[in-house]
């Protein structure tokens, strides 16, 4: 029965590290995967690129979008009309 709860407590462990590391990346590939599962220590990310400074970007740190203009290349949504 103590078997049963230490790969209980295994498989708990690995879900937790993979939760861990999908709420820093937000994505995971194969082989970072298979790094957890391993036990090894996945390597850090890299650096977000610098905005240069004095720009509106760098200010606000983020990008305004010009909400006036439609977005291309979605198509509008349609309401479903009543069922016969």
């Amino acid at each position: 029965m103590q078997e049963i709860g230490a790969i209980g407590q295994n498989r708990i462990d690995i879900l937790h590290r993979i939760a861990n590391a999908l709420l820093e990346r937000e994505t995971l590939d194969s082989g970072e995967i298979k790094i957890i599962l391993e036990g090894g220590v996945l390597p850090p990310l890299p650096a977000p690129p610098a905005t240069p400074a004095g720009t509106k970007e760098a200010a606000s740190g983020s990008r305004e979008v010009d909400r006036r203009k439609p977005i291309t290349g979605i198509p509008p949504m349609v309401e479903p009309g009543p069922t016969s």
